[in-house]
């Protein structure tokens, strides 16, 4: 983690640990580590263990989404302390320990009713609503656009068209945007998110939280790597219900089924988020990479928003 050395490290796991009444940590041991983010177990010198989590820009709010959510009431991983150092965030977390199995639909339809039925405060997240969905596609082009004008993505122009079809279409298609459950949504609620221990699940990693449709999580699960399923998202809709979820959640948006409308517009939401980190000076970007996950998604979401659903089941 750059600017950020591991005497740093070690020092400002030291003074956070101080702070929540816990004792010096005397050992640190890397459990997944990239270029933004980085997780680590820290072992106490009482033999306890915690958790050290860091990371920089975009995802330097989760440490005061964790804590507003777990005020709520949502099944999180407590956050001990936190502080932003270097322009980074770290946080001292309560450890979960090995997980005891992996979750599936069921578990990620029940986690998503629950996250939905607390009253998270906000705080400063964006926001995602109607207005906000429908000027995502436009966004895109204009990113895209001005990505080839410096030379980048030169083998995409084939996907300005349907993105601007799609801006066209966008303010009828975004409508029902915020028919209930709308709130904080998770942001990246893969299976990966969910955390199933010896007491109990908790949902984690909430570095890309936001406020927006709930429906939006269901849409999560499935990734983006493979062909959306709207009859698995279907299912899942009808389990979230069954889970306590608010029934609304089936309500048809944009002319579209709930979870096909969900599909699209996640995947929509997914090119615009890679196509801003695209812009954003990374000097390590991959342009063939983002490409290539940009064509999948807006393939995908162009089929889905236009009704052509089968098309894009097997995209």
């Amino acid at each position: 983690m750059s600017t950020l050395n591991v005497p740093q490290l070690d020092a400002v796991c030291e003074d956070l640990c101080q702070r929540a009444g816990l004792a010096i940590p005397t050992r640190r041991a890397a459990i997944r580590v990239w270029k933004l983010s980085g997780v680590q177990r820290l072992t106490l010198a009482d033999g306890h263990t915690v958790i050290v989590k860091y990371a920089t820009a975009p995802f330097m709010g989760e440490a005061q989404v964790l804590t507003a959510a777990a005020h709520a009431g949502a099944p999180v991983p407590a956050v001990h302390a936190a502080t932003i150092h270097n322009n980074k965030l770290i946080m001292i977390m309560e450890d979960l320990g090995e997980p005891v199995r992996q979750p599936n639909d069921i578990d990620g339809a029940a986690a998503a009713a629950a996250l939905h039925q607390t009253t998270i405060k906000p705080g400063g997240l964006p926001v995602w609503g109607e207005a906000q969905l429908a000027d995502i596609p436009s966004h895109a082009v204009a990113l895209l656009t001005g990505l080839r004008a410096g030379g980048r993505f030169a083998t995409a122009a084939d996907l300005l068209r349907p993105l601007e079809l799609l801006a066209r279409d966008a303010p009828h298609l975004a409508a029902g945007a915020e028919t209930p459950p709308f709130g904080v949504v998770h942001g990246e609620f893969h299976p990966t998110a969910l955390h199933i221990g010896s007491t109990g699940l908790r949902v984690i990693d909430f570095a890309m939280a936001f406020v927006g449709p709930g429906i939006f999580d269901l849409a999560a699960w499935q990734g983006t790597r493979q062909p959306p399923d709207p009859a698995r998202i279907h299912n899942q809709l009808h389990a979230y219900i069954n889970a306590g979820g608010d029934p609304r959640v089936l309500d048809p948006r944009g002319g579209r089924p709930a979870g096909v409308w969900a599909l699209g517009w996640h995947r929509l939401w997914s090119t615009a988020w890679f196509l801003r980190l695209a812009t954003s000076g990374d000097e390590d970007a991959d342009d063939v990479r983002v490409e290539q996950i940009i064509r999948r998604q807006v393939t995908s979401a162009a089929r889905l928003l236009s009704g052509d659903e089968r098309a894009a089941w097997s995209s």
